[in-house]
């Protein structure tokens, strides 16, 4: 495992950051553009192959060494990444809210696994950095609840509204 201090604070808290921020961002932005065949893939798989991916780059940027290993392992990160947040920024073809809820309440605890097992063997800092840097996951999670509660109390409004005319 990493055994740089600080560096791996920062690399892991990157990673992190990658996965609940930049990531999103950049699908965020592209969402009316996005691929069918991207959009068509099942969240389920979407989520075990990005868990997958997710847990390798981790435990293996811990003994990449070179800067070029490094930064492939974070472009492949960030790759996976985009494609995890497809089902859930999707504008056409992506999950309803309550799957986007059960999709990001998975996938927090299932992407936090790799940071746990750094801790136990030993890194208890790079792998306590991924972990506060997956916050943002959560917090989509929760935001994902409020948009779902919104727009059925909404939709509850306009039947009321309809059956009262």
């Amino acid at each position: 495992m990493m055994t740089n201090g600080a560096s791996d604070v920062v690399t892991m808290a990157g990673m992190g950051l990658t996965t609940t921020v930049l990531a999103p961002l950049v699908v965020w932005s592209r969402r009316g553009v996005l691929p069918r065949r991207l959009r068509a893939v099942p969240a389920p798989a979407v989520l075990a192959g990005f868990a997958v991916v997710h847990a390798a780059v981790t435990l293996t940027m811990g003994v990449a060494s070179a800067p070029p290993e490094k930064f492939g392992l974070w472009l492949l990160l960030l790759c996976g990444a985009c494609v995890f947040w497809v089902p859930v920024l999707a504008s056409q073809g992506g999950l309803s809210a309550p799957g986007k809820v059960l999709y990001l309440f998975i996938a927090s605890p299932s992407l936090d696994l790799a940071a746990v097992g750094m801790v136990i063997a030993g890194d208890r800092n790079g792998g306590l950095a991924m972990i506060a840097a997956m916050i943002p996951l959560g917090a989509a999670g929760m935001a994902s609840v409020y948009g779902w509660a919104v727009a059925e109390e909404r939709s509850a409004q306009r039947s009321a509204a309809a059956g009262r005319r």
